[in-house]
């Protein structure tokens, strides 16, 4: 069962959540993500595989480097998924990301493309300090942090992999960061 909005209320107001993203597989292959805010809005995509894979690739990076203002951060403010690609509703120009998201949506692709160059942690530490990106946090990405991000990852991947089509992954989003719950990392309901 979908979660009502009653029940949606009833979560923040048990926890410090701002937010409910919910990563959705339907029994006709497709995958959306939802964004359930604390103000009843909401914000989705219909995404591929690689999307999914790159959001929770997000999940795992900003909950692992604690950051409030990246991608789910600023979607928790408000922001639309769409906004990050087109201007936003009686604006002209696209918005501008923080700095602590620009940082966020480098260090992903970086990780990203590790992965199909099939780089060794150590190789893709030494590969960020040697980037001509932007990364100017990157005291914070000890081998151990970038350890914790991948770790965070594959668990949060196992998870969507062995999640039954027609079954949503929630996952939280408040001041406090990520909920990550229990040894599943994320909770999961069944859709009716």
């Amino acid at each position: 069962m979908m979660l009502s909005i009653g029940t949606i209320a009833t979560a923040y107001n048990r926890r410090e959540i701002s937010m409910i993203i919910q990563f959705q597989k339907h029994i006709d292959g497709r995958s959306t993500m939802r964004c359930l805010r604390d103000n009843g809005s909401s914000t989705y995509q219909t995404e591929s595989e690689y999307f999914v894979k790159h959001d929770l690739l997000h999940v795992s990076v900003e909950s692992v480097l604690n950051t409030k203002n990246a991608f789910f951060g600023l979607i928790a403010q408000g922001w639309d998924i769409d906004w990050f690609e087109i201007p936003a509703p009686g604006e002209t120009e696209k918005r501008s990301i923080s700095a602590e998201a620009l940082f966020v949506e480098q260090l992903v692709g970086l990780v990203q493309l590790s992965w199909y160059r099939e780089i060794s942690l150590s190789e893709l530490s030494e590969m960020i300090t040697l980037s001509e990106w932007n990364l100017d946090k990157l005291d914070c990405l000890s081998d151990n942090v970038l350890f914790q991000i991948d770790t965070t990852f594959r668990k949060l991947l196992e998870e969507w992999e062995h999640l039954t089509p027609g079954s949503t992954m929630e996952i939280f989003f408040g001041p406090n960061g990520f909920e990550l719950p229990g040894s599943a990392i994320a909770s999961i309901t069944k859709q009716e």
